[in-house]
Order: C-alpha cells, then sequence, then structure tokens
C-alpha cells in the first residue's frame, strides 16, 4: 500500500479502515535472494529449488549464464482491512465489555 493517510474509523479502543487498495510485496528469500539460473533452451530463468519441488531434479543449465541473484515482486489489487489499537482493554479482562463495541 502506499503511504496515504488512511481515514480510519474509532470504535471502542481501535480504530478500522477497510477497502480495495494496491498491495506491493517483496520476497527477498530472508534476505538471501534467490538464485535464478537460465535452462539451456529459450529464456526461461528457474531457480533449481522450485524445480526440484516439481520434481524435476537435473535441469539443462546454461552455464554460460551465470546465476541471477534476485528477489520477487507482486503488484495486485486487493481487499484491505487496517485496525489500529487506541489502547489496550483493562489489564484484569481477558475480553472487552459487552458494551464496547456498540456505536
Amino acid at each position: 500500500m502506499g503511504i496515504a493517510q488512511l481515514p480510519l474509523v474509532p470504535r471502542a479502543n481501535f480504530e478500522v479502515w477497510a477497502d480495495q487498495e494496491t498491495v506491493y510485496v517483496i520476497n527477498d528469500n530472508n534476505g538471501c535472494l534467490f538464485d535464478f539460473e537460465k535452462l539451456s533452451q529459450g529464456e526461461t530463468w528457474v531457480t533449481r529449488l522450485a524445480l526440484a519441488n516439481v520434481g524435476v531434479n537435473n535441469p539443462p543449465i546454461d552455464t554460460g549464464a551465470g546465476i541471477d541473484q534476485r528477489a520477487l515482486g507482486s503488484v495486485k489489487t486487493t481487499d484491505v482491512m487496517v485496525l489500529g489499537i487506541v489502547n489496550s482493554l483493562h489489564p484484569q479482562t481477558a475480553s472487552p465489555p459487552p458494551h464496547a463495541f456498540e456505536e
């Protein structure tokens, strides 16, 4: 999601906002990146682990192309809900009082 201010609506001890929004996700493999290798025919780049997960154990790799380390990215529009806790509930209560969510 972008950096725009969201119009949160106050409720009991939290604020809420929901709508469709563009979400940006980056997967950098826990900081290790992914090792992509080019198959010997065509312009297809793969990771050996992904191929092994589908039963391909000795793919024909173009060793001259080398290894290209990359992160993966995704941009998609999806439903989003944002909750912001304003203040915590009373420490002795395990759940909010019955009237907490009434408008």
